[in-house]
Parts: structure tokens; sequence; C-alpha cells
């Protein structure tokens, strides 16, 4: 008999002051919830194994974005090695690569015109395998394809009409032979990687700039970067300044999101055709940070505002700051402490991923082992905070494994 069955047939008798004393009998143990969610630091030999000392540690933005969300996903992702469980159905992560597939390969096509490569694109992503048996499988997978076709149809008009710009490299990948490395205080080296979805150089005067490709909305934001959350743009931007094909150029003009959409306009809210494509343009805009005196030579699909506007030494300071959060995060994986620690951002609900059924933390519980996000304040105040690195310098051998309250 199950233990639900068991409580259910001791609650409906009315004899629920004896539910305790039947399940000891029974050898079945109610599980309570503690109100203390601690981890226990990793063995030193275990860290020999994990962490070589002849070996950098492996670290991308996407894992240093997992660790600043919650130490211990970071833990499971990328120490036990979980992964979640795939679907056989299309979801946001296939949606993705459909996407980037076809304009990875329109990007690369040197044949013919626009609208003939973005039409073999289409055809040849159509056709791989994996792709097949994800979208051809029934109605809803065959619709999914349809919406995914015309989001590529809409999204390829900013790559057609964009004269600004040349397209210099494809998945650019970087980090791959433990080439952009990063030494610590004490002498462990760790090597950054990752790729890069575009990258693309200005062609009056060779600027370079980074592009990624998102499926859903995505902006730069200071405070977001600042807490460790968004350290993508920098971290791609700091890979083409060590790279030693494209160290030597002078500038860095931006790193943006292309937002993959088929926009949506309201005729109501137009009065003709040619307003009604404007309107769709607006969307079909790079978001990210640019270079200031790089921006004039950028047109209107570049979506420039002060706050995205950057100085060199603006630059400077961002990816300084950004080498510090990559500094930050190695220094408390190599001790092996691992936090139970999602964020938040108003101090009342949890942000960051709970983790719940492998670790049990609840909000109304727990709130005290939450990541506080650091917040509020005007571009120049995030600045000067970085400037500073106003973070806990204590040793990561000595934080606390009940939460790991650090600031950044």
């Amino acid at each position: 008999m199950s233990l639900r069955q068991i409580a259910s047939k001791l609650i409906k008798s009315g004899r629920n002051d004896c539910l305790r004393k039947k399940l000891d009998k029974e050898g079945i143990s109610i599980p309570s919830i503690s109100s203390d969610l601690t981890t226990k630091k990793l063995e030193q030999e275990t860290l020999d194994v994990l962490y070589p000392l002849d070996q950098p540690l492996q670290l991308s933005a996407s894992s240093l974005t997992d660790f600043y969300r919650n130490e211990y996903l970071y833990f499971l992702r990328y120490v036990l090695r979980l992964e979640e469980q795939e679907s056989v159905r299309p979801d946001a992560r296939s949606h993705g690569n459909f996407l980037h597939r076809i304009f990875e390969r329109v990007m690369t096509d040197q044949e013919g015109d626009f609208d003939s490569k973005l039409s073999r694109a289409i055809m040849e992503t159509r056709n791989e395998e994996g792709f097949q048996a994800l979208y051809t499988n029934d109605a809803d997978s065959q619709f999914s394809e349809d919406m995914l076709l015309d989001i590529a149809r809409a999204t390829a008009l900013v790559l057609r009409y964009d004269s600004v710009i040349r397209v210099i490299e494809d998945e650019a990948v970087f980090g791959k032979d433990n080439d952009n490395l990063l030494i610590l205080e004490n002498g462990r080296a760790v090597n950054i990687k990752g790729k890069i979805d575009r990258l693309d150089t200005i062609q009056s005067d060779g600027a370079l700039g980074v592009v990624d490709y998102k499926s859903s909305s995505k902006t730069f934001k200071l405070d977001q970067f600042y807490n460790g959350l968004s350290p993508q743009l920098l971290t791609y931007i700091a890979a083409i300044k060590n790279h030693p094909e494209y160290s030597q150029a002078e500038k860095v003009f931006g790193a943006m999101y292309l937002h993959m959409l088929d926009p949506i306009v309201k005729l109501k809210d137009t009065k003709g055709a040619d307003m009604a494509l404007a309107e769709a343009y607006k969307s079909l805009v790079y978001k990210g940070l640019f270079l200031e005196e790089e921006s004039n030579r950028l047109n209107q699909l570049y979506y420039k505002t002060k706050a995205s506007l950057f100085t060199e030494a603006e630059l400077a300071v961002l990816l300084d700051y950004n080498q510090h959060l990559y500094e930050q995060a190695s220094k408390k994986i190599l001790s092996g402490s691992f936090a139970i620690n999602p964020y938040t951002e108003d101090g009342k609900s949890v942000a960051g991923q709970q983790l719940k059924a492998i670790t049990g933390f609840e909000a109304n519980l727990h709130m005290g082992q939450a990541r506080h996000l650091v917040k509020g304040g005007k571009k120049e105040e995030w600045l000067a905070r970085m400037k500073d690195k106003e973070v806990n310098q204590e040793n990561p051998e000595n934080f606390d494994q009940k939460g790991g309250k650090y600031d950044i």
C-alpha cells in the first residue's frame, strides 16, 4: 500500500493522530521541509579529478550565466552533467537551431542573388534529416515549420538591405584550442569558449561587430550585466579582441542581438502599404551596445539610444568588469562550493531557477538564501560600480554554503 493510500485511509477513519505511528510501523518516513538548505563542499580528491592543475577550467557565456542564476544550477549542468530530457516534438531550442541554420547558409552562399540564396537555404535546411523528422511529424509540427519560414523570410529583409556592413564570418568559434585564456591570481587558467553567430565589419572603416541571433526579444541592460546575468555580448567582444586574426582591428563598433520574428502590424494604425512596411521595419532592428564614435556610420537598422551608446573608455570598463565576473565565478567553482541560491530582484519572489524538485527550495521558507540583485541607478552609476568592483572579496573557501549571499 502506498503512502498516499495509507494516509487517506487513516484520515477517512478519523484517526489522524495515529498517522505517524502507523507510518513508522510500515517503515515509512515523511520527509520534512527544512528551513535551512545546505550543500556539501566537494572533496579535494574530487576537485583534483574535475579540475586538474595542468588543465584550464572551461567556461562559456552560457555556463557563467547559469552560475549567476543559481550556483547549484551550474553544479547540476556542468559538474554532474545532468541533461534535460529531449523532446520528440519541436521546441524553442529546435526552432532556434532551424532559423540559425537557414541564416548560416544564406550568409555563406556566394552564388546568385539574395532571393536565390534564401530559397536554397530554406530548402536545404528543411531537407536535413533531423529537421524533417521534427517538422513533418504531424499537422502541429508542420504549422510550426510554416511559422518559422515566415520568420526567416521577414528577418531576411534586414540582411538584404544592410549595405553598411559586410559579413566576414559565420559561426565564429573561439576558445576551441584553449587559446582564449584568463589567468587567475593563483595562477590557475580559465579558458573561455563559445561561438559567435556572425562577425561583421563596417565597409567604410573596417570596425568589427558581433551579432547573436535570438528567437525571442533580447536587449542589453546594464543592471543584468552587472549582476552576471547577461555576459554574452561582452564575452564575444573580448573574444574577437583576443583573437589573433582580428585583434589588429582598430575598433569594435558594437555587439548586437537580432530578434528573428515576423512582425505584426495593425493596419488600422497605418495609412498605406508603405507605412505598414515602415512599421514592420521598426521591429526588425539590431539591439545591443554600440561604440559612440562609430554610431554615425550605422543606419536605421541599428537601434541606437543614449543607453546603448558607449565611449571607448566606457567599453573598456565593461570588458574589465566582464573579466571580473569570470574571475569571481572561477574562484568559487574551483573551490568546489556550490550554494543553492536562485536570485531575487525584489526580495519577495524568486526569479532564478529554484530547482525545487531537486533542492526542495521554497521561496516562502528559503528567501534568505536567495541572491539579492543590485538594483537601481543611472548609466553613470552602473559604470562607477563596475570601476569600483563592489564585490565580496572573501576567500571562496570561506563562503557560507547556506546561501552564498555575495554581492557582485
